[in-house]
């Protein structure tokens, strides 16, 4: 593809023009190629050093303009021994799994086009095609048909929007006086194998860290329905409010998933 492929402009560009445009596009997807055929012979873990990447950072100052025929191949450089290399061969972890083409294209669509998601008027396309995927995720474990959501950035993201709807449908004064709407203070219950953000999680929701009460698990790894009972009833009898029960689907340790079934009931 050339420039004379494409349409004439219809607005001004503020850096490059299209030929410029599809000639670092091409050199930018070579580039992320050749780095990821190199990665066979790289550690698996970082091995930039932190200060020396600082002394050389210090050179960008955002006064000066720097070319990209500069720019690019340096930060790519970097990333190649800064970061822990999920595209390589010994790469094990359960987190992080090694990025795949399909998504990159996604991201780069998303990059470009840069849709306004704060109303589905000036971008209707995008929440229809979340919701799309959404409803058929909700299918796979059998949620009802009027099962919805959105997608959040990360796990602790997603929880605190969880637990911020389970308080104010517990008491929807909480929308207007927050904790003060409870007598006394709601409860979280979660498995002493789940994922420490529950304890930052309760803090950005108004709650304290004791707020948090911590379950055992049993010798596989998953939430102790019995224990999870005993202190609830235990709460329920001083009149704390049993907000939020945490089920695990993958602990952090060992990828072990909680009992759903009989902690729903």
């Amino acid at each position: 593809m050339t420039a004379s492929d494409l349409q004439p402009e219809t607005m001004p560009e503020l850096f490059y023009g299209s030929e410029e445009r599809l000639k670092w596009d091409d050199d930018l997807t070579a580039g992320l190629c050749r780095s990821r055929y190199r990665n066979v012979g790289r550690r698996v873990r970082p091995s930039l050093d932190n200060e020396q990447f600082r002394q050389k950072s210090a050179g960008f100052d955002f006064c000066s303009t720097r070319p990209l025929a500069e720019l690019l191949p340096w930060i790519i450089a970097r990333l190649e021994q800064g970061i822990v290399q999920l595209t390589h061969p010994r790469y094990f972890a359960l987190f992080n799994p090694a990025p795949t083409f399909p998504p990159g294209g996604a991201e780069c669509i998303v990059a470009t086009f840069n849709p306004q998601l704060a109303s589905a008027v000036t971008s209707p396309i995008p929440p229809e095609i979340e919701a799309h995927g959404i409803r058929s995720v909700a299918g796979r474990p059998a949620f009802p048909q009027r099962a919805t959501g959105h997608c959040r950035t990360g796990g602790t993201d997603a929880n605190q929007t969880a637990s911020v709807c389970a308080l104010t449908k517990a008491n929807p004064a909480y929308a207007d006086d927050g904790m003060h709407a409870f007598r006394k203070g709601p409860a979280i219950y979660v498995s002493e194998e789940a994922h420490l953000a529950w304890l930052k999680l309760a803090h950005q929701v108004g709650l304290d860290h004791s707020a948090v009460r911590v379950v055992a698990a049993d010798d596989q790894g998953r939430k102790e329905v019995t224990a999870l009972v005993a202190t609830i009833e235990a709460d329920r009898s001083t009149g704390c409010a049993s907000i939020v029960i945490v089920g695990t689907a993958g602990t952090t340790g060992a990828g072990m998933i909680d009992p759903f079934a009989r902690i729903a009931a």
